[in-house]
């Protein structure tokens, strides 16, 4: 079972573009999308474990140039969920 995170990035006034585009030239990210709001990029990455996520976060995210911030997610599976109810 893989592990699926999200990453929320935010970048330099002007490098969305180039940032979005070399975020697509990895095979870890699975989409990736140019947002409005706090934000400037949504991706998501899937990676056998969640030290591998760590490592694609800090080596290869956070390396692009005019990556100012990054914001990780990672998703909860399914079948950890069964039969519990979480309380907000």
């Amino acid at each position: 079972m893989s592990v699926k995170v999200y990453a929320l990035l935010e970048t330099l006034p002007d490098a969305t573009l180039t940032v979005f585009a070399e975020l697509r030239k990895s095979p870890n990210v699975t989409e990736a999308h140019q947002v409005f709001g706090p934000y400037d990029i949504v991706i998501e990455i899937e990676s056998p474990t969640l030290a591998d996520v760590s490592n694609i976060v800090y080596q290869q995210i956070r390396s692009i140039q005019g990556v100012r911030q990054t914001t990780t997610l990672t998703a909860v599976q399914p079948s950890l969920m069964k039969n519990k109810v979480l309380a907000i």
